[in-house]
């Protein structure tokens, strides 16, 4: 059953809050009277008030108050009389002396302070704490036992004995210190939100409150001095002492409260309150188990009656008190060789992983050197943590210096590749005043920021039209800068040299001569006679360009392929002749296009390139056409090498 589910609905709203906390008081107080507890003088009550004032401030009072006042109602209204020492004005006294009690530990804990630390909201999860939480339990159960016995002599003139006085001190300090204990916890671990209160805008001196119960105190035990020795309680001495008690406890319960640090409003329940959770079970069993052998035992005694819940408390107490201390004794060595080490460093740890900066914030290293100057596992953790930390500090160092590297790359690969892009004629149509002639589009998508393939289409003489691509072996930089190289070449020397294949002739041997990294080329280039629709080519290694004729029917341009560009000094290349009509479209392409790869590893091939081009559109519209195709085919795969494409169509009249 999920219980956080119904304590966020009835927690959540201070009503519903205050009616829970009352029931709770009826459910737990009524059935006590029904027992003789006359000759125990004590309300059980009060330990309710206190656990639920300690916990919930003024709601947990409010709650009690209602519980109690309920009580009452049923006493005077019903007629149900409890038992006789019950009357009207003693039920009255007792309610306003428990709620004032509630209200004491509530003040006391949020206005003592260990070893100057600040103060903070209840949470038991640390040895210091819990030993804050019982000095606080037990001046709260002393100062109402002097709360309950000093008023009551003075208004029925009977002394309650010493004996019983300790036993009341007792018995709600031992079922304090349990019950609440585990209160504390479990409320803890259900995420419930305790009352915070606020700063006191009361501007005296807190000491002053400080020697006003100091003072109630001294009056307390000397109170009790007297009880020992017999004192007459009738004396106007024993009244004087108890009015001023009272009154100077009263004056503490206004003492200011500091502003509360939120400084254990973490949400996760801590490992020191795990084993805190583990000693309060075991204390529950063992009172329980020391009860009934104690109860058994002082039966067979034939212990008297009027002192067997006396000697039965105080045994029990004596026992429980010896493991309590115990038990704050290993918790603090668990708590100072275990959990806090284990706490700082996975709080340290989740401080640095949370952090932005992990390089600036390695300094935190030094929160847990202590940890690894230990000769235990903890040690172990903590110099593995800083080890980690170290290299991952390195690391990053490293990262940083290696993405900034890469960011420079990156910017210089951009620049570079706006230079190789506006190198590459990017106007259509480029030569407007031959429109009615020919006409040509191109597009290059490189593989990476800059590839190496390339195009070209530039007017050799008025009646002269040379179109080249061209593919460099590899990728990115190197490529670039060879591709540039060649580009240049081959536009200088097409208009230095006559013959077509001197021109790849002498580039050839440029590109060759101190090749140190071996790197080629394959190129295709042709030269157009524009009046007479005569091509000349010349092919080196290349792709085979398509013609597709104005009829539509298409095919390739087999010629004499040559030797790539570069590999090799002293090539020859032959010439290659076709006439041209009107309407005839020639389609320049590298591998990247018939490469193209889909994610079943299946090519784009040749086949599907013809059926696209078979598509009766523009130039334009049919390279745009092709890339659309070959993006669906390959779906999600990365472009794996350059798509370069290049579409000339003849126009010319009168072509022979």
């Amino acid at each position: 059953m999920d219980f956080r589910k119904y304590t966020d609905i009835i927690f959540r709203s201070k009503v519903l809050t205050v009616l829970f906390i009352a029931l709770i008081y009826f459910i737990l107080t009524y059935p006590t009277y029904f027992f003789d507890l006359n000759e125990l003088y004590i309300d059980p009550s009060v330990i309710i008030y206190m656990i639920f004032g300690f916990i919930f401030g003024p709601i947990g009072f409010i709650g009690t108050l209602i519980g109690a006042i309920i009580l009452v109602f049923l006493d005077i209204v019903c007629n149900v009389t409890f038992y006789d020492r019950f009357e009207i004005f003693t039920n009255i006294m007792n309610i306003f002396f428990n709620f004032f009690t509630a209200y004491l530990i509530y003040k006391l804990w949020y206005t003592f302070k260990i070893d100057k630390q600040n103060t903070e909201l209840i949470r038991l999860d640390s040895s210091q704490k819990i030993t804050k939480f019982s000095i606080t339990i037990f001046l709260s159960s002393l100062i109402y036992m002097g709360l309950y016995d000093y008023p009551y002599n003075y208004v029925y003139g009977e002394a309650i004995i010493f004996e019983w006085s300790v036993f009341v001190v007792l018995l709600n300090l031992f079922v304090c210190l349990v019950v609440g204990s585990a209160m504390i916890i479990l409320l803890s671990k259900l995420d419930i939100s305790f009352y915070k209160p606020k700063k006191s805008k009361i501007n005296i001196s807190p000491k002053i409150f400080d020697i006003c119960l100091l003072i109630a105190i001294i009056i307390d035990i000397i109170l009790l001095i007297f009880r020992i020795n017999k004192y007459n309680p009738s004396n106007h001495l024993n009244q004087i002492l108890s009015i001023i008690f009272v009154s100077l406890v009263m004056v503490f319960i206004f003492k200011p409260i500091e502003e509360i640090k939120d400084t254990n409003l973490k949400k996760t329940f801590s490992l020191t309150e795990k084993f805190v959770a583990i000693f309060i079970v075991l204390e529950t069993v063992m009172s329980i188990s020391i009860s009934i052998i104690l109860y058994f035992i002082l039966g067979l005694l034939n212990v008297d009656v009027s002192y067997f819940w006396y000697y039965f408390f105080v045994a029990i107490f004596i026992v429980i008190f010896i493991l309590y201390i115990l038990s704050i004794y290993f918790l603090r060595n668990i708590e100072s060789s275990i959990s806090n080490p284990i706490e700082s460093i996975s709080a340290n740890m989740q401080q640095y992983s949370e952090s932005e900066d992990k390089i600036i914030n390695s300094n935190i290293l030094s929160q847990v050197e202590d940890f690894t100057k230990q000769d235990s596992e903890i040690g172990i953790l903590a110099n593995s943590y800083q080890y980690l930390v170290k290299n991952l500090t390195d690391y990053m160092e490293n990262l940083e210096k290696v993405t900034k590297d890469k960011e420079r790359i990156a910017m210089e690969l951009n620049i570079a590749k706006h230079i190789q892009e506006s190198m590459l004629p990017k106007t259509f149509p480029p030569f407007p005043d031959k429109n009615d002639e020919f006409d040509i589009y191109a597009i290059s998508v490189p593989a990476k920021e800059i590839g190496g393939d390339f195009y070209d289409f530039f007017l050799i003489d008025e009646d002269h039209l040379a179109i080249v691509i061209g593919d460099v072996s590899g990728k990115g930089v190197p490529a670039a800068l060879f591709m540039v190289i060649s580009k240049v070449l081959i536009k200088n020397q097409s208009k230095n040299e006559k013959k077509l294949n001197g021109i790849f002739e002498k580039v050839n041997n440029v590109l060759a001569d101190n090749n140190s990294e071996s790197m080629f080329l394959t190129a295709w280039l042709g030269v157009l006679k524009i009046s007479t629709g005569k091509l000349n080519f010349v092919n080196a290694g290349h792709e085979f360009p398509y013609l597709k004729h104005a009829d539509g029917e298409i095919e390739m341009l087999e010629s004499s392929r040559g030797f790539v560009l570069g590999g090799m000094e002293g090539m020859k290349y032959s010439i290659n002749k076709i006439q041209l009509k009107k309407g005839d479209k020639i389609f320049l392409y590298t591998d990247g296009v018939t490469d193209a790869m889909n994610n079943k590893e299946e090519f784009f091939t040749h086949d599907r390139l013809i059926n696209v081009l078979k598509n009766d559109v523009t130039i334009k519209d049919t390279l745009k056409l092709v890339k659309s195709r070959i993006d669906v085919f390959s779906s999600d795969e990365e472009q794996f090498d350059d798509i370069t494409m290049l579409i000339c169509e003849y126009k010319k009249e009168n072509s022979k």
